[in-house]
């Protein structure tokens, strides 16, 4: 698979999840190759080289929906394939993420670098929505209060942002591809993918709260 493409872990999961319905060993071993490439892209602090839609090089700035991406196939494909080296990659980037987004008042910028540090003044809502099911789905696994907490508000927080009285009924309930809707992530735009994240992180959340409720 190309170099440039660390968040293919995603795609990766697929073709390791056919291989596992069809009996296909093949699919299972070339997704294992990509994933254990990806694997060495990413940096103690949780970055992961060629992340990016347009990397050419490691260093590249990326996005914060292909880094989830990345970490998103990690996720599926630890648990798929019973590979704790993928889960624990995914938790890495997940926990990284949190530490920027909590450290920005529950601000999440679009773009980081390769130290984690960015000076986006908007969001990338698909890659917010992905990172609160990232959270989420983790702060259940390992039962870690603060990623539940920080999963709960950021979907809190998706929902103030949430297009709900617009007269365009092809856009009310949606949401755009950043926030503020004039960022550098499809601007101007309302997103089929982020409202799909988005309802995902809504049932992840009504899912976590009743286990708390119950805990």
């Amino acid at each position: 698979m190309s170099r440039t493409r660390a968040y293919y872990a995603r795609a990766a999961y697929g073709l390791a999840w056919t291989g596992v319905l069809t009996g296909d060993g093949r699919h299972v071993e070339i997704a294992r190759r990509h994933l254990d490439w990806v694997l060495q892209q990413q940096r103690p602090n949780g970055w992961v080289s060629y992340a990016s839609f347009v990397a050419r090089s490691a260093a590249d700035d990326a996005l914060t929906h292909p880094l989830a991406y990345v970490a998103e196939g990690w996720l599926e494909a630890g648990a798929l394939l019973d590979e704790p080296r993928y889960i624990e990659a995914a938790r890495r980037t997940a926990v990284a993420m949190m530490h920027v987004c909590e450290k920005r008042g529950l601000f999440l910028p679009a773009m980081l670098t390769r130290r984690l540090t960015s000076a986006d003044r908007y969001s990338c809502l698909p890659g917010n929505a992905q990172f609160a099911c990232l959270w989420l789905r983790l702060g259940m696994r390992d039962a870690d209060l603060p990623m539940l907490n920080t999963g709960l508000k950021m979907v809190d927080w998706l929902k103030g942002v949430q297009s709900l009285g617009n007269e365009n009924p092809g856009i009310r309930g949606g949401l755009a591809g950043s926030w503020p809707i004039d960022g550098g992530y499809s601007v101007f735009a309302y997103v089929d993918w982020a409202a799909k994240y988005f309802a995902d992180s809504l049932l992840l959340a009504h899912q976590a709260r009743r286990r708390l409720r119950e805990s």
